[in-house]
């Protein structure tokens, strides 16, 4: 990867160039199916794919994420856009798995640890990924006060989604193995005909 310093990312730079890997992937998918009969269009579907994703999996490319790897200044507020567009592209799930494990071992000014406790309120809106746990432990550790009493009035006054996922995140602050209590519940309602997991866990 470059290391050359990248240049600055705009939110609509960023999504439109998840939107483009989106289509390339979503192109490769569908030339698959044909790969029998035409197998050229499928290997310049494959090529496109791959010549591109280099600078769209993340806000400018793979000078971006070295910026962000190098832990410059720069890197990490790119990183902290990554999370406010939160593009669901190819490996985008594990790449924010990653980052937040990251931000977890870097010092965040201020102004940034404000945009990422944002982000973290906005995954209570959005279904759980598994990018999702590895916020919680960063909340866990280093989400502010006011960041925990959202989560608290959430948790009493949210939707019904919303209000079940910020509880999830105070027994998450409270080192309560919350994700193997979700995942024994899930796998009992497999196995179980009838049985309908119980995921609220807080306030019963």
């Amino acid at each position: 990867m470059s290391r050359t310093k990248s240049s600055t990312c705009t939110a609509e730079q960023a999504r439109a160039n998840a939107h483009r890997l989106r289509f390339l992937h979503a192109r490769v998918g569908e030339t698959v199916k044909l790969r029998s009969i035409s197998p050229a269009e499928w290997e310049a579907a494959s090529a496109d794919f791959h010549a591109q994703f280099g600078d769209l999996f993340f806000p400018n490319g793979e000078a971006g994420w070295s910026d962000f790897m190098s832990t410059e200044r720069h890197g990490v507020y790119l990183a902290l856009l990554f999370l406010e567009v939160d593009q669901y592209t190819f490996r985008s799930g594990y790449l924010k798995e990653f980052v937040w494990k990251r931000l977890k071992k870097l010092p965040l000014p201020s102004e940034a640890q404000d945009r990422v406790e944002k982000v973290g309120l906005m995954y209570l809106q959005k279904r759980v990924r598994r990018e999702f746990w590895p916020m919680a432990n960063f909340m866990r550790l280093r989400g502010s006060l006011r960041f925990w009493q959202d989560v608290e009035i959430l948790a009493k006054t949210g939707a019904e989604g919303v209000g079940v996922k910020a509880r999830w995140m105070l027994l998450a602050r409270d080192n309560a193995p919350i994700r193997r209590w979700i995942s024994s519940e899930v796998s009992r309602s497999r196995y179980e005909p009838g049985y309908v997991p119980r995921l609220n866990f807080l306030f019963d």
